[in-house]
């Protein structure tokens, strides 16, 4: 059989579905249940009208200005300081159907889908007394779906130089983008080489730039 015609307005289907594909008389085709595509559209354009799902993307900021030295991971669920409330899509992040976004440890926090994401955290640091000098550094770190992994993603260092001020402020911004699969890890280190206060401005965002099979 060739050329086929459908009449302007006709349609194609299954016993199931008899409506499946309906043709105008402009050639483009209305899929009644969707496209369950499991080859690849090799071209095309996207059209402006082409909505996508509110998901996939997330906000936090660190709730309460928090002192520290040394080593410390910031608390991704719970109100233990350092801690990070979050706003966005929870529910395409975690374990908590909504309620959280972390996996195995309050620090970890787990991805539910496979995609290409962008991972970004804006820490602000102060020094506690006055004439001191404060290097610090945060890192976003990951490995597969271990809990607590210490594999550095991407890091930033920096300082508040000695001064006359208990509230000048220093500030690590870190970016990382990358795929990450269903059930994968990451958490958020901080380091103060002495006494710090890592401060409540400091936020993180988390988006998914597309899914992947």
């Amino acid at each position: 059989m060739s050329n086929l015609v459908i009449p302007n307005g006709g349609t194609i289907g299954s016993t199931g579905d008899t409506d499946a594909i309906s043709i105008p008389a402009n050639g483009k085709p209305t899929f009644s249940a969707g496209i369950a595509n499991t080859g690849t559209i090799d071209a095309g354009n996207i059209s402006d009208a082409v909505t996508q799902p509110d998901t996939d993307y997330i906000r936090g900021r660190v709730q309460n200005a928090h002192s520290f030295s040394g080593y410390e991971m910031l608390n991704l669920s719970g109100t233990t300081d350092p801690y990070v409330s979050w706003a966005g899509s929870l529910a395409s992040f975690g374990d908590g159907g909504g309620s959280t976004v972390t996996g195995t440890t309050v620090h970890d926090f787990k991805f539910k889908t496979k995609g290409l994401y962008h991972i970004a955290i804006s820490a602000t640091f102060a020094n506690t007394s006055d004439s001191q000098t404060r290097g610090f550094y945060v890192a976003i770190r990951g490995n597969g779906a271990t809990s607590e992994a210490t594999t550095e993603l991407a890091w930033a260092y920096d300082q508040v130089n000695n001064t006359t001020s208990a509230t000048d402020y220093g500030n690590c911004a870190v970016f990382y983008t990358a795929v990450f699969n269903a059930n994968d890890l990451i958490n958020f280190q901080l380091y103060a080489l002495a006494t710090a206060l890592v401060h409540n401005s400091s936020h993180i965002n988390i988006f998914k730039i597309r899914s992947l099979a």
